[in-house]
């Protein structure tokens, strides 16, 4: 009886260990084998964008995100009141403070979503991954309305990456008169 219940045990194991896109530092593995499940595949929809021509505080983002992994459901937006995170300063929190992202129509377009691997862990890590979002828009009068199309869109994180730290606040000295 006691073979089995290890045999048992080393194939939950087996089966808790999911394949990912990146590759697992040595620092993390060990957090993974224990207590944590590392970011893998997420789920965005709901995906809404409200450009304003006139007036650049009713911008809006939003959308609802999902891990089924590590089980993180929160729904993620910005609009003039929320405040940008991250080094860089580019991110929006989710209402889930392990999720962030970026949406930008430029460059590189997309919606890139960070979950923080493994909370809590030293050093942190965040996987990341850029998804291109099929979005249907519409202009009425100063104003454009964007929203995600074809439902749900699957996502599968590719990167994973040291959290970037955010830089000290500069000291400034008085200068003596």
């Amino acid at each position: 009886m006691h073979v089995s219940t290890i045999l048992f045990s080393l194939m939950a194991v087996a089966v808790s260990a999911k394949p990912v896109k990146y590759t697992i530092p040595s620092s993390l593995k060990a957090a993974s084998a224990s207590n944590c499940t590392l970011p893998g595949k997420y789920i965005v929809s709901n995906f809404t964008q409200y450009m304003n021509s006139e007036d650049g505080t009713k911008n809006t983002t939003s959308f609802h995100y999902e891990d089924p992994d590590t089980g993180i459901s929160t729904n993620c937006s910005s609009d003039a009141s929320s405040t940008p995170t991250g080094a860089a300063g580019n991110r929006w929190p989710c209402e889930n403070p392990n999720v962030e992202f970026i949406y930008q129509t430029t460059n590189i377009a997309g919606l890139t979503v960070v979950e923080v691997a493994c909370p809590g862990s030293k050093p942190q890590f965040e996987a990341s991954d850029l998804v291109d979002l099929s979005v249907d828009c519409e202009d009425i009068d100063s104003a454009t309305t964007c929203t995600q199309m074809g439902g749900p869109v699957n996502g599968e994180f590719d990167s994973l990456e040291p959290t970037p730290q955010s830089p000290p606040p500069s000291s400034r000295r008085r200068r003596a008169h």
